[in-house]
């Protein structure tokens, strides 16, 4: 026997050292060869002689050293591996990551080596080669791959390594196996054709796998079913985990999920609209609209942009069932409008939609600060139309939403995709084809009042019934329809409705609706199904597949058919609950076609189209199925049902339907008069689906039974289903492996909590378990052919590779586990995997695809259905192989009848209406004799059941029995806890029922108590059972145990369930253990589907001969006993109950708090009563609760026996009396405390400094890691750079060789040397300070002195090892050298305030960039946290000292707010501890187990309450928006700010202290309050928190104020606690009884532990003195360490607080940043309070000056000359300020786009440096009453435009610049481009930092296509100054004075025609038009002349002719 290493190559590592290895194994130590330059490539072997062979505990560890020639060497890394795969591979080969000294994972670090072992005699193998017999050991059998990483932690790992089992690992499956199992696998009648000796050879499997696997593994030969054995478990616990009973659990899971479905619930949906980026178009005024299923909100519009910053929140509230809400889409639209005043309608940009479903199934239900990729739908190309940055929340009672923080690189658009998946941004569209086939089996709808109305309106011909239905599809946010089918059962579609939208769709789901239309009423349901798209698509990259459905049947359910004029139940057709009824089938298939962007483009939108028919094999071949029912019980029927002949019904969809009229085809061809054979045409089936009616019987008037005696009905029906059985089986094999693993974590848990020495063994159980099963099922689906099947669809082929893969998946990681599984610690850390595989598992039980319709089960009276039990096929269908049978199939089932929908909750939720004992059997035609093999036996033997396989033989009506047995039930009812209040006075008045087969016994009544203790034994006799006893052992029925709260006036009320199996003696069987006696245990009670409480109880059932006698072989019940002088009960033998043992709790009275008012009269004299086990201890009586509300005397002890098993103790009970006149009390209030190991007393240990007792001085050698939670890494400062802490006089320099605490870890104290190795504890060396890991702080921030009175020259003292301590006075420096740095430490802290420290903070906390934090490095930071401080595990609610117990009144159930049933606070505290008392504790005669008892005196106190700010309050106005501002109370103290409100703004910045006065404990509950201030009406709440400030105060944490980093006299960090670092730890010492503190040069010595530090800083005067706070501060801060407690003092902090109101319960109205300081009024407090006043922004002045444009392109044409030109101007304005838009003169008439302007704008603005925003206040609308504020980024835009003289201008380019990033303009335009926009690399400027600049600029544009282009270049002058700045140099706007500009040098022609028109028209026409002008004007004198001579020759003509002489 040998084991061999082969060490292949370590590394990589540092190149200039040499290395070497030592292994070790078994105690033995090899060393390697030293290798120089650390070459990688080592190839060192080693090998070690074994004496005994390899066991699965044996491990190997690497550790790697660097070699040091003169010094130790150094410890570099490790790996260890335990040797448990040698066992089944002979060699291994493995490569594995390095470990470092904190066994922190090494990056890049890789150790590759080779293990192989040879075992005693070699690997033997029988006669096959291949095959080798390892039966010498029991071990894991699959391996992932040969070369394989170990270290596999998640599923996902193990996906992607693992593809399939190994042919190697295959072949030696048996070796894995529990020995037990192994036995069973050589007894197995295997397939495939073996030898002689039993060899088998090699087949391949007909599956779609290439993989050979030995079908020797496969468990099972034609068909008969072979069954895996169960893993022996270890043995159970005494007292075993409470489970939950599969009964209770069928009767009770769903109710949850249902009453999701039906019960509202309030829901809020939060949407933040933050930005947009890229938006397409050029000068777009965007607006964003919201919409959630109907309801819409839009932001503010946002002029001239298409980057808009919003900032908008919006909230959606619902009150709806949940399925109503997740089904609802959220779509996000970007619009462009024309502006506010704008009439033009909006224009869609694009849109984002997802469904609510999509957001809670995120991370914390919701994405944060996500881009959402904005399309179009009607864009055929699908292109990408901008970002929209997002946050979505979905919120509901117990779903607190915490905000993540900052998220890092948010503005890296492609890393921060609106993704589910992280997905690829350009989502394609597709096409999802619904195709509607046809429906049958549809119920009447046609019945009833309104519609015989409807006739006659109508006139309708047609006197059938029948439906006019039509199917609905609602998608992704499209409905879609098809045709109305008239007047038939079975309408015939065949219609494809065809989505088209993005693909993967943000959907969850698909609805399907079936409907009826109605002309003249609304349409109708039928029915409602939903597809989940998650359960017919796979989304895992190459392992994945489209969503796929089909073509198959779905079926239909909803509510009964009772044809009433108003269906009461109809909201179950529309999905909202469980489906009451079958109505109907119908075919169906969904695909869904991908398409190409490249070769197609469509639209989104849908459309409806024909598809030929369905051919009928397509749907598989129909096979006939027989259904069987013998029911043995009908009890517990509701007493209104007393006189009503009761019949019970079994259907299986329509079939056994005889009181609805059944519309099937097959339903009617059914023969319900065949007796004894069955001779009819194949088509012919055979029903008994309904038994006699019989009149129920009592035993009491409590519940009735149907008295059947020993003849038990039996009803069967054969029905006609595709053969898709192949669906079930799947379903069920991975449904048992879930259910056994769930069970087995279950007990390992239980295990785990009690620390059991079997936990190892019991979790390589469940492994084997579960190893075991996932390969059963792998094999057998490997062994399955379902190709060639008919009806086989592309998503059963999918499914069935997806569970082959997943379950080798889990197989493979369950083995990597296992091998692992060495120490309870590593079992721990891998519970949470298991819940992933418990998830992954639950996702392949449910199929999407239907094989067989449910089973319904109604009780029927009268012809009417009173109430049903509704049973999956799955859970009773038949096979051949026990795997993959259903597990209630031939078993005797209990069920639950309940009425149906809306009338099983509520009042009605948990009242049974009858209780039901039945054998149920499914199964094929071919397989009916097995029916029989379920019924127990004792029956008479008839010729149906004797020949049950007789095909021609129907099954019997009714099953007789000729064997009945007697027994008596005896049932230990101990006592039970945690019941529900159901009085008014916050109690109840429990009893039990206990009911077993007709007989219903009750205990006596408890009164006024929630944990009742009976202790009672009851007899049930007159038990008489039917069957052999062997059945009746096994299955002898369930006993259901109900608690009641007893009322005196009315019916008791319900409070719980549960039910239990009796352990069963027979008559020859002894009385002994270890099956009798039976113990204890708890059984978890239900109410509805929720845990109501728990019962400890056993149940034994005695087979006896004769009723009423007491025979010798029953065991002894003690004797009756009194209780409360009235009732006689026999109490729980001793045998049985539990163990008891003295115990002693001892109660801290410390009193009672914030009494409600009891009958109108206040809480004057109260009184705390405790009770445990039925004892009391009360209180004194509180003389004035009024004056003092504390008691007098606070300790009290309470002596008693509690059972020695802590599960077994009963909780303790506090009720709270008030005493009121002549001896009357009332009871105030009262609570229960369940968990008392919390309470438990631990014992201080003495010690002489805590970790370090056994040394002789130790020192703490911190980081800035470990040294405060705040800390942070720090530069060393000037003054670090010239001295350090090790400089400092007393300090040493030498940390090499001293051993040291090591911090970094769990704190043990371990003492490490210089090597890193362990030494022993108690090594003597002298005494060793080491500086400390920490540069010296920086003075600026960093101050602390001393009194300097206290600091004396050449002073000295000693510490207890007599060691000189010294202490310099001051530092030796120069006057000068100190004046300068205390003058730039005062010039650094005028810039540094409180908000710089926030912010840094931020930084800090939310991971941000290096620039940030290297901005913030200086500044000391504070915690931050995300939650209440009380809330924070380090400081576990501050119930150290004292703890705050609510008192309830009234009743409470699971569906009120419990808050709203809290009438008061008690104060106190508990001990438990066993007697006798330790000695600590019995040495303190006063307080006992209580260390430190504060006064009970009243204290006055000063609360500052400091508030930041608000975020994502909850809006109350109309607009979307809330007016808020703080309200403080603290007792009778109210503080009202209502002046100081901020406008419209959900994220408030407050920053407002408040001072409060207090007295502890009259005012104790301090509240903040957030009101809405309205001008018109009262105010509204909006939230509230509360704080107990008295927890606080006296909490050893010290939250009453904060730990700072580092301790400061002036500046932003001052100190201000009342007492110095010094005092404080002073008092803790003190108070921990530790020896110190000791003080020297930088450093303090606490018992044994020495911390060194600085002990210099900058006094308030500018001094440099000598003090010793910051080593005491850094002692606070490593305080849980140094007192060994855990301790943790409470940091410098900010916490987070959520907000609530009364009207939402549970769910968060926003939340508070803030903190609380508490000092106590009897010594100095600081004055001054620290400063959080909200920065005020600076005021700005930007001055622009447009000089010129070019290249500006030319739109406009010259009518005149038809050239093209373009009348320049341009406009700019500061982003946020769009109503200071300033524009240019208009240089008119550019033909080659230049433009000369000369033109100054003057912007003022106010800046917020913090932010780097732009503050904007201005109203929102013209009625607003006050100004809005809000924050835009600094950004100038700069628009160029073309000026038109009769239409609106043209817009030709724009450009937006970020001036605190602006792109640097170029000296010349030729050089301007739009790189200078779209580069990354080119160079940047802060105008801020710059102040002024000048430069050219591009202009962008956009043409068709949507791509930019350069639209013309700007030069621009830009100027930044402040407010000083610009009175100094002030600047005239335009070109005026002062500071004029000259006037630009324009053409001459750039003129317009009104401006000048004479100058437009001398350029514009007398240039151009000089000869053209000249001939028109001769030809106009020529015209003038012709017209004149025309005109005049006519006349004188005339005239000449009558007067020839003139």
């Amino acid at each position: 026997m040998a084991l061999f290493l082969s060490i292949k190559s370590v590394g990589p590592l540092k190149s200039q050292f040499a290395y070497f290895a030592r292994v070790l194994f078994r105690g033995e130590s090899e060393q390697t060869t030293i290798l120089s330059n650390a070459v990688e490539e080592w190839n060192q072997d080693l090998d070690w002689r074994l004496d005994s062979p390899l066991t699965r505990e044996d491990f190997i560890e690497i550790k790697v050293y660097q070699f040091r020639k003169h010094m130790p060497n150094r410890f570099i890394c490790r790996f260890k591996t335990s040797l448990r795969s040698l066992l089944i591979e002979e060699k291994l080969e493995l490569a594995e990551n390095l470990l470092d000294v904190n066994n922190a994972v090494l990056p890049n670090s890789l150790i590759v080596l080779e293990l192989s072992y040879s075992p005693p005699g070699g690997r033997k193998n029988k006669g096959n080669n291949n095959v080798w017999s390892i039966d010498h050991f029991d071990g894991p059998h699959v391996e992932p791959c040969v070369r394989r990483r170990t270290s596999v932690t998640s599923l996902d790992l193990a996906e992607s390594e693992t593809s399939d089992i190994p042919l190697e690992i295959a072949k030696k499956i048996t070796a894995k196996f529990h020995p037990n199992i192994r036995k069973v696998f050589k007894k197995l009648p295997f397939g495939g054709q073996g030898d002689e000796n039993g060899n088998h050879s090699d087949k391949p499997t007909d599956s779609d796998d290439s993989d050979i696997v030995d079908e020797e593994i496969l468990g099972y030969k034609h068909g008969k079913p072979i069954e895996l054995p169960e893993v022996p478990h270890p043995p159970p616990l005494e007292q075993p985990a409470p489970q939950r009973h599969r009964e209770i659990y069928k009767s009770f899971a769903n109710l949850d999920k249902e009453r999701e479905m039906v019960v509202s619930q309030c829901y809020e949906i939060n949407v933040r609209i933050l930005e947009a980026r890229q938006l397409s178009g050029i000068n777009i005024n965007p607006v964003v609209h919201v919409l959630v299923g109907n309801d819409k909100k839009k932001t503010a519009v946002k002029e001239s942009t298409n980057c808009p910053l919003f900032n908008e929140f919006f909230v959606f509230d619902y009150q709806l069932p949940h399925a109503s809400v997740m089904e609802k889409m959220i779509t996000l639209e970007v619009n462009s409008t024309g502006g506010k005043l704008s009439l033009k309608s909006h224009s869609l940009i694009g849109m984002y939609k997802l469904d609510v479903q999509t957001v809670f199934n995120a991370p914390d239900h919701q994405f944060y600060r996500k881009w959402a990729y904005l399309t179009d739908p009607r864009d055929h190309g699908n292109s990408c139309k901008g970002y929209l940055k997002v946050d979505i929340a979905v919120i509901t009672r117990g779903i607190n939403v915490s905000t993540p923080g900052k998220v890092k690189n948010e503005d890296d658009i492609d890393n921060n995709l609106l993704s589910p998946d992280g997905g690829s941004a350009d989502r394609p569209r597709a096409k999802y084809n619904f195709n509607i086939y046809y429906a049958d089996g549809l119920p009447r709808m046609d019945s009833g009042i309104l519609p015989n109305i409807k006739r006659v309106i109508t006139r309708g011909e047609s006197k059938k019934e029948l439906t006019d239905s039509y199917v609905e599809v609602n998608f992704y946010g499209h409905t879609v329809k098809t045709s109305v089918k008239k007047h038939t059962y079975k309408p015939m579609w065949n219609e494809s409705i065809c989505i088209t939208d993005l693909f993967p769709p943000l959907c969850a789901t698909a609805k399907i609706q079936l409907k009826d239309s109605d002309t003249v009423a609304t349409d109708v349901p039928i029915a409602t199904h939903v597809f989940e798209m998650s359960k017919i698509s796979y989304n895992k990259l190459s392992k994945g597949f489209l969503p796929t459905f089909g073509p198959t049947n779905i079926f239909l359910y909803g509510s009964t058919r009772d044809f009433s004029m108003f269906d009461e139940n109809i909201k179950l057709n529309q999905g909202e609950g469980e489906g009451a009824a079958y109505r109907g089938k119908l075919a169906i298939s969904l695909t869904v076609h991908v398409c190409d962007p490249h070769h197609e483009t469509v639209s989104c939108g849908s459309k409806v189209s024909s598809i030929p028919s369905l051919p009928k094999t397509l749907l598989g071949k129909n096979e006939r199925f027989l259904l069987f029912a013998s029911i043995f019980e009908c009890s517990m029927i509701n007493k209104k049902y007393q006189d009503k002949p009761m019949e019970f019904e079994l259907s299986m969809g329509n079939y056994g339907n005889e009181i609805d009229f059944n519309a099937s085809d097959d339903a009617h061809k059914v023969d319900y008069h065949v007796d004894e054979h069955h001779t009819g045409s194949d088509h012919i089936l055979y029903h008994h689906a309904t038994t006699h009616p019989v009149l129920p019987d009592a035993f009491d008037d409590t519940y009735f039974f149907i008295p059947w005696e020993n003849t038990k009905p039996c009803l069967y029906i054969q029905s006609r289903w595709p053969g898709h059985l192949y669906r079930i089986y799947i379903a069920n094999m991975i449904s048992k492996v879930h259910h056994s693993l769930l069970c087995g974590l279950a007990e390992l848990e239980d295990l785990i909590k009690h620390k059991d020495a079997r936990t190892i063994d019991y979790f390589r159980a469940i492994m084997d378990e579960l190893i075991a099963g996932c390969n059963q099922i792998v094999l057998i689906l490997k062994s399955e052919s379902i190709s060639n099947r008919l009806g086989i669809t592309e998503l059963d082929v999918a499914r069935m590779k997806l569970c082959k893969r997943e379950m080798i998946i889990i197989s493979n990681l369950a083995y990597e586990i296992s091998v692992k599984s060495d120490t309870m610690v590593y079992i721990k850390g891998k519970l949470s995997t298991f819940d992933e595989i418990l998830k992954r598992m639950a996702q392949l039980i449910d199929s999407p695809q239907q094989a067989l319709p449910d089973i319904f089960l109604w009780m029927v009276a009268g012809g009417k259905r009173l109430a049903y039990a509704k049973i999956p096929a799955a859970d009773i269908i038949y096979s051949e192989l026990e795997c993959q049978r259903g597990v209630d199939c031939g078993r005797i089932t209990s069920f639950f009848l309940r009425v149906p929908g809306k009338k099983g909750y509520g009042f009605n939720e948990n009242a049974i209406q009858a209780r039901v004992r039945v054998l149920l059997w499914l199964g094929l035609q071919v397989h009916k004799g097995d029916f029989v093999n379920g019924i127990p036996k004792g029956y008479k033997l008839t010729n149906k059941l004797k020949n049950a396989d007789d095909l021609s033989l129907v099954p019997p009506k009714s099953v007789k029995y000729t064997e009945e047995h007697k027994f008596e039930l005896r049932a230990y009812l101990y006592q039970a806890r945690s019941l529900a209040a159901c009085d008014k006075s916050g109690f109840s008045d429990p009893f039990a029922r206990i009911i077993f087969s007709n007989i219903t016994v009750e205990t006596r009544v408890i009164r006024e108590t929630l944990s009742p203790i009976w202790d009672e034994t009851i007899r049930m006799q007159s038990i008489v059972l039917y069957g052999n006893l062997e059945d009746i052992v096994n299955n002898p029925g369930t006993i259901v145990i109900d608690v009641f709260d007893n009322d005196l006036v009315g019916s008791s009320e319900f409070l719980g369930r549960t039910v239990a199996k009796p352990n069963v003696k027979i008559l020859n069987e002894l009385y002994n253990k270890p099956k009798f006696p039976s113990s204890l245990r708890w059984y978890t009670l239900y109410k509805g589907g929720n845990e109501a409480g728990a019962i400890l109880a056993a149940f034994e059932l005695f087979e006896v001969q004769e009723f009423g006698v007491e025979f010798e072989y029953l065991p002894t019940l003690p004797a009756a006993v009194f209780r409360n002088e009235v009732e006689k009960v026999i109490p729980v033998p001793s045998m049985i109950r539990p163990v008891l043992r003295k115990f002693r709790i001892q109660i801290l009275f410390w009193g009672v708090r914030d009494m409600k008012k009891l009958q109108l009269q206040a809480v004057v004299h109260p009184q705390v009563e405790v009770e445990c086990g039925g004892q009391i201890i009360q209180s004194e009586i509180c003389s004035n609760a009024k004056k003092n509300p504390n008691f007098n005397n606070v300790i009290a002890a309470l002596d008693l026996e509690l059972p020695e098993n802590p599960l077994f103790w009963a909780p303790i009970a506090i009720r709270v009396k008030d005493y009121r006149n002549f001896g009357r009390f009332s009871l105030v209030g009262s609570c229960e405390i369940d968990n008392l190991e919390k309470f438990w007393y631990k014992p201080k240990k003495k010690r002489a400094g805590s970790l370090f007792a056994n040394q002789k001085s130790i020192n703490i050698k911190m980081s800035n890691e470990t040294q405060s939670p705040a800390a942070d890494d720090k530069p060393a400062t000037n003054l670090d750079k010239t001295q350090s802490a090790a400089a400092i006089p007393g300090a040493h320099s030498n940390p090499v060789d001293l051993p040291t605490v090591d911090f970094a870890g769990t704190g043990t104290g371990h003492l490490i040397n210089g090597n890193g190795d362990m030494m022993q504890s108690n090594t003597d060396r002298h005494s060793a300070i080491v500086s400390i890991d920490q540069q010296h702080p920086q003075a600026s921030n960093d101050h602390a002195s001393n009194n300097p009175n206290e600091v004396s020259a050449g002073k000295t003292a000693k510490n207890q090892n007599g060691r000189p301590i010294t202490r310099a006075t001051t530092l030796k420096r120069s006057a000068k050298s100190q004046s300068q740095a205390s003058k730039k430490d005062k010039a650094d802290l005028e810039k540094i305030d409180w908000w710089s420290k926030y912010y840094a903070s931020q930084n800090k906390n939310n991971n941000s960039n290096s620039a940030d934090r290297k901005a913030s490095a200086d500044i000391d930071t504070l915690k931050i946290y995300e939650s209440e401080l009380e809330n924070q595990l380090e400081f576990d609610g501050f119930k150290d000292v004292i703890q705050s117990f609510p008192l309830f009144r009234g009743k409470r159930d699971s569906n009120t707010d419990e808050n709203a049933k809290i009438v008061g606070n008690f104060k106190g505290n508990f001990k438990i501890c066993r007697l006798p008392l330790p000695s600590c504790a019995a040495e303190n005669v006063v307080n006992g187990m209580f260390t430190d008892v504060p006064p009970t005196k009243p204290t006055n106190v000063l609360v500052r309450v400091y508030v930041i700010k608000a975020n994502n309050l909850h809006p109350t106005d109309i607009n979307g928006k809330a007016d808020p501002y703080l309200v403080v109370s603290l007792g009778k103290t109210k503080i009202n700010d209502r002046e100081n409100y901020i406008s419209k703004n959900l994220n408030p910045i407050f920053g407002r202290p408040f001072h409060i006065e207090a007295t502890i404990p009259l005012e104790t509950t301090l509240t903040i309050q957030v009101y809405d201030m309205d001008v018109i009406g009262s105010d509204d709440l909006i939230g509230e928190t509360k704080i107990d400030i008295e927890n606080r105060f006296y909490s050893k944490h010290r939250p009453s104020c904060g730990l700072p980093v580092t301790y400061s006299e002036m500046g932003y960090n001052k100190w201000r606690d009342p007492l110095k670092p010094t005092q404080i730890l002073n008092r803790l010492c003190k108070e921990e009884k530790l020896d110190g503190p000791y003080y020297a040069d930088g450093e303090v010595t606490i018992g044994k532990c020495i911390i060194t530090g600085p002990s210099e800083l900058i006094d308030s005067r500018g001094r440099l003195v000598v003090t010793d706070e910051h080593v005491a501060l850094k002692a606070l801060h490593q305080w849980h360490k140094i007192s060994g407690k855990g301790m943790k003092l409470v940091p410098e902090h900010i916490e987070t607080r959520p907000l609530y109101h009364a009207s939402r319960p549970g769910v968060e109205q926003g939340n508070l940043e803030m903190w609380v300081d508490i000092f106590a009024l009897g010594m100095p407090i600081p004055d001054d309070h620290v400063d959080i006043s909200p920065r005020k922004p600076a005021r700005y002045e930007l001055r622009v000056i447009v000089w010129n444009t070019e290249d500006v392109i030319c739109n406009d044409h010259n009518m005149l000359t038809g050239e093209q030109m373009s009348d320049i101007y341009v406009k700019c304005w500061i982003k946020g300020h769009e109503d200071n838009k300033q524009s240019t003169d208009i240089h008119h008439k550019s033909y080659t786009g230049e433009g000369n302007f000369n033109w100054r704008m003057i912007f003022e603005l106010d800046y917020l440096a913090a932010e780097e925003k732009v503050v904007v206040k201005k109203k929102e609308h013209f009625y607003s009453v006050d100004e809005t504020e809000h924050y835009e980024p600094f950004h100038l835009i700069v628009q160029v435009w073309d000026a038109d003289l009769f239409s609106s201008d043209d817009f030709t380019g724009m450009s937006t610049f970020d001036l605190l990033d602006m792109p640097r303009g170029v000296k010349e335009p030729a050089n301007c481009d739009l790189k200078m926009l779209n580069s990354d690399s080119y160079p940047t400027f802060n105008l801020l930092k710059q102040k002024s600049a000048r430069g050219w600029f591009p202009v962008v544009a956009r043409n068709h296509k949507s791509e930019d282009i350069l639209a013309g270049k700007v030069e621009l002058e830009l100027t930044l100054l402040n407010e000083d700045e610009a009175k100094h140099r002030p600047a005239g706007l335009k070109r005026e004075a002062p500071e004029p500009l000259p006037k630009p040098n324009r053409p001459e022609d750039a003129v317009g025609w009104f401006s000048s028109p004479f100058k437009a028209c001398k350029f514009g026409v007398c240039r151009n038009y000089k000869r053209d002008l000249l001939i028109l004007t001769l030809i106009f004198l020529l015209f003038m002349f012709a017209a004149t001579f025309v005109y005049a020759i006519p006349g004188y003509l005339v005239k000449h002719i009558i007067d020839p002489s003139k």
